[in-house]
């Protein structure tokens, strides 16, 4: 039973990571020094922070459990919310992927009909976030929230909430949830109803202080 008649839940995307352009799914790549920080940096600026969870890869945990154990706030890890499995692609620069341009293409024109090889079909991707969306949203830990996790999964938790269409490739291509940023959605319960509202999207990290 949720606790809570208010939750804010702040969606943040992991930083820059280090390494070449790929499709980084399940393939646990570090954040870069200056994609770690900045993720902390915009994760230090929300003070009403009370809890964090966080997908289990690296470039998302690093910085939450940095975050979280200098501010003693409550860390917990959630498998749900990691990234799309890419199959054969995850974590191949896209500069040796060049013989199969095509087949990418037809990925990013319409990843619900096309699935890449050996990888996790968006239908199937979809389900698992929002199994785990709806799991956090029933019984929050916290009254606010820090969601740490991926562009994709951001993606897939708005569309559920704004009622689009996942199988649009424009969610994937055309809304933009950059390294860092910051998402809110806040929920309200009411008579056993769930009401969820979107804040505001891809708010980008503060700048890095001059010396």
């Amino acid at each position: 039973m949720n606790r809570y008649d208010h939750v804010i839940i702040d969606l943040y995307r992991h930083g820059a990571v280090d390494g070449p352009p790929a499709l980084y799914g399940h393939t646990d790549i570090l954040p870069s020094a200056q994609g770690g920080r900045a993720l902390v940096r915009h994760l230090n600026n929300n003070t009403s922070l009370q809890s964090i969870v966080t997908s289990p890869l690296r470039r998302c945990k690093n910085s939450a459990t940095e975050y979280a154990e200098t501010g003693e706030v409550a860390l917990a890890t959630d498998l749900d919310f990691m990234e799309m499995n890419f199959g054969d692609w995850d974590g191949v620069p896209f500069e040796t992927l060049l013989d199969q341009k095509d087949q990418l293409m037809n990925f990013w024109s319409d990843p619900s009909r096309v699935t890449p090889p050996n990888g996790e079909k968006l239908v199937e991707f979809r389900y698992r976030v929002l199994r785990g969306w709806d799991r956090l949203i029933a019984d929050p830990v916290s009254a606010h929230i820090g969601l740490v996790v991926h562009g994709g999964v951001i993606r897939l938790i708005l569309s559920a909430i704004l009622d689009i269409d996942y199988r649009n490739p424009k969610i994937f291509s055309q809304l933009s949830i950059d390294y860092a940023s910051q998402t809110r959605i806040e929920i309200s319960h009411y008579d056993g109803d769930t009401f969820p509202i979107v804040k505001f999207i891809n708010k980008p990290a503060p700048d890095e202080e001059t010396p």
